[in-house]
């Protein structure tokens, strides 16, 4: 029997994108290299063996961490607490600038560990309103330390860009890697060097020309790095999966892959390229959230 012509359709659900993790490094490679007929060799499975049993290894040691971070944050609620205490009561001028510095430096110390904690929890995939800039900041609150052990000075620009829809804690891991990767080349070429991280609203290509009748419609995070640049038979390969420039033992070469994944799940790009003056920048764009864009 023919369908009724004026029956409403079923709407479709929408797809959320999901970030499939479930599949090991090693049976991923398999069925990417089956796709084209190729053997991966013996030596290539047993090093992603060892990439794999290492991962493992981190991901244990992650968990440990986080335990930890929870006990250092109920410490670090105690102190703030005995702090905030002591502002209220009567004391010397001195004693009391030296007790703010404490309860300041405490709080930037929860902050930090809070981030932590949020980084290696496990999230369900939920889309909503994301701020980048409190994005940005959280990420490098985890960073600073590391960025100013190795030597590595940080320049920030970050504009008012309204929000896009995402997950969070998903582009914060595509946040960390891309900034993490920057602090390790930069260590490895010269071990010091300079990071800047912008955010900026943007025209999509090809609307730049209309004027001013449509505002702004991406948001571009640009992390760019001072060190050596990619050579250029490397840049259209640094996003393949397993494809690395790290030392053995640093890296499985899944960070990029797994990023751009990510950010395309997210209805954006990225990408790189090597800059005139020296060193590589690094873009993320991502799509503003509807009703938020200029009109």
């Amino acid at each position: 029997m023919r369908a009724n012509p004026s029956s409403p359709k079923t709407p479709k659900a929408r797809r959320t994108p999901t970030l499939q993790t479930s599949r090991s490094p090693v049976s991923k490679l398999a069925s990417h290299r089956s796709k084209r007929g190729l053997v991966v060799p013996p030596i290539e499975l047993d090093r992603l063996r060892a990439e794999l049993l290492r991962a493992k290894k981190l991901a244990a040691v992650g968990e440990l961490a986080a335990n930890v971070a929870h006990e250092v944050n109920n410490v670090l609620t105690v102190v703030m607490g005995q702090a905030q205490l002591l502002l209220v009561g009567s004391l010397p001028e001195d004693a009391r600038e030296r007790v703010q510095k404490l309860y300041s430096e405490a709080s930037q110390a929860a902050r930090i560990v809070q981030s932590l904690l949020n980084f290696s929890r496990s999230h369900p995939v939920a889309w909503r309103p994301v701020g980048l800039s409190e994005l940005i900041n959280r990420v490098l609150d985890l960073m600073r330390y590391r960025l100013q052990s190795n030597q590595i000075r940080l320049h920030v620009e970050l504009e008012a860009v309204p929000s896009v829809e995402g997950d969070a804690a998903q582009l914060q891991q595509v946040l960390f890697n891309l900034i993490q990767n920057a602090q390790q080349v930069m260590t490895r070429a010269s071990g010091r060097g300079a990071l800047t991280v912008r955010l900026r609203a943007v025209h999509r290509p090809g609307r730049q020309s209309e004027g001013r009748e449509h505002g702004p419609d991406l948001a571009r995070i640009e992390i760019e790095d001072s060190g050596p640049g990619i050579r250029p038979e490397l840049l259209r390969r640094i996003f393949n999966p397993f494809f690395t420039t790290k030392p053995p033992g640093e890296g499985a070469g899944l960070g990029l892959s797994l990023s751009r994944e990510i950010v395309e799940a997210h209805g954006g790009r990225l990408w790189a390229e090597n800059r005139p003056h020296g060193g590589a920048l690094f873009c993320v764009e991502l799509p503003l959230r509807a009703g938020t864009r200029g009109s």
